[in-house]
């Protein structure tokens, strides 16, 4: 029985390992896809999607009522599979979505009403296949269940149930048969008994000469109930197909509105694109500008300096030898001077940046993070490349010396419900201007992908300080401001 408990564990392993290797796809620009053979996880949109397959019944002679028949079966399929990957999903780095539902009835309940409630997002049709894709989400109630199911402790199933065994046995009875057997044949011999056989035989005769007759007026009833239930199916069956019509053309017209939306949404998006395109170059058009006259500044300022220069080596030729100038006790005068204090400027800039390349923290622009400026820092990136890193919805990020630096614990459950905890990317310069860390993200190097399933996040001690230190002028962990980034 002890073994038999364990069973459930394991289940949770057999089915990951039961699914195709699942490989990882950009779609969409900057979206994270694992594909499987029935469906794929997008763990940017934090969404579950796939498809099922559906066959038209050749009963059906209406070709319209047979291809709502295939779309629904092509559903009821896919609904089937979307479960079976919704439960494959990795919820943390030791446990997927199915070992949870295990351990929690709730946790269960709440996915089959999620899955319940997937929407429709595709059908294609392939000669006479239908293929029906639905889609799931992994944000709202679902991950805030999992959430407080992920900060307890992994709770094993019982053990085990004893089954009790029962028997039960008759007396043979071999007496009272003998003496049955006896009584039967002195009744037999009898001549009253022969009476009441002659009687009993009449009485059968009369009995199935008149169920013979109730049964032809019987067959003549159903012969008459026949007729009339196939005037009334008939009847029915073109009232049913007057319907299945009416319900196509309102499909194909509820499908034609869907599709003048999803136009006009498209357009919509590209208005807005183009918009913020223009905002985008005018905003880099002013950049431009500032620059320009900078530098013009810059220059008018240096043929000012140059003219003083060369009018006092001008005046130092015209005018008699003199005694040297007593330089002022802040420091060297003239030119020279200047130079020596530009110098000492230099060093110090210079000491500054070499005192910040203690860590690996750096802004969106590549310089050293200062964590004593007072910068109100918008979020954090972390640099995962080519650590082996696997997404998952409740992932931990923590240093080498085993402290916390973001989990459950640290942001806020409606913030991480809304958008997932973290969002995930290909590429630094994307998660660095994505709209969710902000403007002025704190960059770090990964050091190690941990976890049974690789999908918690080791920084180094230095990062993680300058993390902590960050934060605490603009709570950004809170906020689940915080990308990954990982091939």
């Amino acid at each position: 029985m002890r073994r038999i408990s364990r069973v459930p564990l394991w289940l949770g392993l057999a089915f990951l390992l039961s699914f195709p290797s699942g490989s990882f796809a950009q779609a969409g620009g900057a979206d994270i896809v694992e594909k499987f053979e029935h469906g794929e996880i997008n763990w940017t949109k934090m969404t579950v999607r796939a498809w099922g397959e559906g066959l038209p019944n050749p009963k059906h002679l209406n070709p319209a009522q047979a291809r709502i028949g295939a779309e629904r079966a092509a559903q009821v399929d896919a609904t089937r599979r979307l479960l079976e990957m919704a439960k494959g999903v990795r919820v943390t780095s030791e446990a997927t979505m199915r070992d949870y539902a295990l351990l929690n009835d709730r946790i269960m309940v709440t996915l089959e009403g999620v899955v319940k409630g997937a929407m429709r997002v595709d059908t294609a049709y392939h000669n006479d296949r239908v293929v029906v894709t639905m889609e799931m989400p992994l944000t709202g109630e679902m991950l805030a269940v999992l959430q407080r199911e992920a900060g307890r402790h992994l709770r094993r199933p019982p053990s085990g149930l004893k089954v009790d065994e029962f028997e039960s046995r008759l007396p043979s009875g071999a007496a009272r048969d003998a003496y049955e057997r006896t009584l039967d044949r002195l009744r037999r011999d009898s001549a009253e008994y022969q009476a009441r056989k002659d009687a009993e035989a009449a009485e059968i005769r009369a009995r199935q000469e008149a169920a013979l007759k109730a049964q032809k007026e019987a067959e003549e009833k159903a012969r008459q109930l026949r007729i009339e239930e196939e005037r009334l199916k008939s009847e029915a069956d073109k009232a049913r197909q007057d319907a299945e019509v009416k319900k196509v053309a309102e499909a194909e017209r509820k499908a034609a509105e869907q599709k003048a939306k999803e136009a006009e949404y498209q357009r919509e998006q590209q208005r807005i694109k183009a918009e913020e395109e223009q905002r985008r170059a005018a905003d880099a058009a002013r950049q431009r500008e500032l620059l320009d006259q900078e530098m013009k500044e810059r220059a008018l300022e240096e043929e000012r300096r140059v003219a003083e220069i060369k009018r006092l080596e001008a005046d130092a030729l015209k005018a008699p030898a003199a005694a040297p100038a007593v330089p002022p006790a802040g420091g060297s005068t003239g030119p020279d001077g200047a130079v020596a204090a530009g110098a000492a400027a230099g060093g110090a800039v210079a000491g500054a940046a070499v005192a910040g390349l203690a860590t690996t923290a750096t802004t969106a622009d590549s310089k050293p993070v200062d964590s004593s400026s007072d910068v109100q820092w918008s979020g954090l990136v972390v640099d995962a490349r080519g650590l082996g890193l696997k997404p998952a919805l409740v992932p931990r990020i923590y240093s080498d010396t085993g402290s916390d630096v973001y989990s459950t614990q640290v942001v806020e459950v409606e913030n991480a419900t809304r958008s997932g905890l973290v969002g995930y990317a290909r590429d630094v310069g994307a998660a660095s201007r994505h709209i969710r860390v902000a403007s002025d993200p704190v960059l770090v190097k990964g050091v190690q992908a941990a976890g049974t399933q690789k999908s918690d996040l080791v920084v180094s001690g230095g990062d993680a300080k300058v993390v902590s230190a960050t934060d605490r002028k603009n709570p950004y962990l809170k906020n689940a401001r915080v990308m990954v980034v990982f091939n």
